[in-house]
């Protein structure tokens, strides 16, 4: 908002004034929720299940290790294992 339009408002009276305050008031008060739960998020140590992954499928991880595209298949580790360390890693959110 501009000063112009703070005028118009103003000029608008009194009503007009308390309603543009209490809209105004709301919004503040819903990016402070929004903020507060994300430094809430930023607290939290990371997902473990969700690290896990970005790690193991990430297309940067075969560039990280010196390995070009994907790889031989014995690099790979099996879908069975990857579903077995992945549920006993993750066994906690079943609580």
């Amino acid at each position: 908002m501009d000063r112009v339009e703070a005028e118009a408002i103003y000029d608008a009276g009194r009503e007009a004034v308390v309603e543009v305050l209490l809209r105004m008031d709301a919004q503040i008060q819903t990016l402070t929720e929004r903020v507060a739960r994300q430094d809430e998020r930023l607290d939290q140590p990371p997902d473990p299940c969700t690290t896990r992954r970005q790690t193991l499928f990430s297309p940067s991880a075969g560039a990280a290790s010196g390995r070009s595209g994907i790889g031989s298949m014995s690099d790979t580790p099996s879908l069975s294992s990857l579903a077995t360390s992945t549920r006993a890693s993750c066994s906690f959110l079943r609580r």
